[in-house]
């Protein structure tokens, strides 16, 4: 008798492959550690708003406002918090909340600000309850931003294209730590200048 193998999405990429009928093991601390998560991120929010980069990419002013954050697995991200938007005009979210097609010119311009001459990506995510959508921006070390990309792994597709390698059994995402804060401001309030 075949197995069927059911595919469960995760919120923010990855997934849990599972045969029906059959038992995980009840030992499996590692397994329950995951299921645990994964049900974390579908029940609670999650929002970011942020550039994306390798480490060394980025040369922020903290005095502007921007903080430049190390992650793990050599990348650093840039958060456009509440502050940012504010002083800087940019919307919330204009790629998943307003269903912008392009990037906002208001984006680019903070980008070209940041010294860049290395690839980067814009990337934005809303989730609550489970239901929610992500995107990203490529942003060549030229500047120019490539085209919206709204899927259901976009922030995985942005770090897979920056060279980020998923590491003992987790995505990108979890790779570098993005889960840490529930929301970009939360990235802002725990920088440590």
């Amino acid at each position: 008798m075949m197995r069927r193998t059911l595919a469960c999405k995760c919120p923010l990429g990855g997934d849990s492959r599972r045969t029906p009928g059959r038992q995980q093991p009840a030992n499996s601390r590692r397994g329950v550690s995951v299921a645990i998560s994964r049900l974390y991120f579908f029940l609670m929010s999650y929002s970011i708003q942020a550039f994306v980069a390798l480490q060394g990419t980025f040369n922020a002013d903290p005095s502007n406002g921007l903080a430049v954050i190390r992650l793990d697995a050599g990348v650093e991200i840039i958060p456009i918090g509440s502050t940012t938007r504010m002083l800087y005009g940019i919307p919330f979210l204009p790629l998943t909340d307003e269903g912008s097609e392009e990037l906002p010119a208001a984006i680019l311009k903070l980008h070209s600000t940041l010294g860049s001459q290395r690839p980067s990506a814009y990337i934005e995510a809303e989730f609550f309850g489970g239901s929610g959508a992500q995107a990203h921006v490529l942003i060549s070390k030229n500047g120019t931003g490539a085209g919206v990309n709204i899927s259901d792994n976009a922030i995985n597709d942005a770090l897979a294209w920056l060279g980020v390698r998923p590491r003992d059994g987790r995505d990108q995402f979890n790779t570098v730590g993005l889960g840490k804060h529930r929301e970009t401001d939360g990235w802002l309030a725990s920088y440590d200048q």
